[in-house]
């Protein structure tokens, strides 16, 4: 894999339960009460101007509406040091994204993203905890926590895919990730290609 690029969001244990009938709209397993994503509707970006300012390189703007300098809205972080200065993050969850190769160099020529001066060994290097796979489109709109699946699929889809999950609503394996990003292709075909995006923080 390789890194796409980084992102600010509200700390997990802040996030509020999701309530039944989002649950059972919106994911395969509506057991898992509060999934992590990719998706910035499913896992919030945190607000906070100056955090942004001061570990990425490409944040303009004003909290409310303060965008990177390409179209997936991931950030270039301005130095190797925010790996000593996240440690001091109290009201943000630092977190990267990472996809296979092939992906990357198709997502950095449709959205202008610049590579990453980060690899994936370095986040394994620096105790960066990998948190999981989620499967989104181009845009980064989820196909497991936002694409209303929950109710459509039968009790062995669901089944077939839930023992691979882990408990924040995120594929344990690249496999498995894959196979559901195929299915999805077929399924939902308005937001295909999907992709595989790895997600970590720190």
């Amino acid at each position: 894999d390789e890194v796409l690029g980084f992102h600010l969001r509200v700390p997990p244990l802040t996030l509020e339960t999701w309530n039944p009938e989002r649950r059972e709209l919106h994911l395969l397993n509506p057991a898992i009460d509060t999934p992590l994503s990719v998706d910035q509707s499913v896992w919030p970006r945190a607000v906070s101007a100056t955090k942004y300012r001061e570990l990425f390189s490409d944040y303009y703007g004003e909290p409310d509406d303060g965008v990177a300098t390409n179209g997936l809205n991931l950030y270039r972080v301005r130095s190797a040091d925010i790996f000593r200065t996240a440690r001091e993050l109290r009201d943000e969850a630092l977190i990267g994204i990472s996809c296979g190769a092939a992906d990357a160099q198709r997502l950095r020529t449709r959205h202008g993203l610049d590579p990453s001066e980060v690899n994936v060994q370095h986040l394994r290097d620096t105790e960066w905890t990998f948190l999981g796979y989620d499967v989104a489109d181009e845009w980064l709109l989820s196909g497991l926590s936002n694409c209303g699946l929950g109710r459509d699929q039968s009790a062995d889809t669901k089944s077939q895919y839930n023992a691979e999950m882990n408990s924040l609503g995120l594929f344990a394996s690249a496999h498995a990730a894959e196979r559901f990003a195929h299915f999805l292709d077929a399924r939902v075909t308005e937001h295909a290609p999907f992709s595989v995006y790895g997600i970590w923080r720190r």
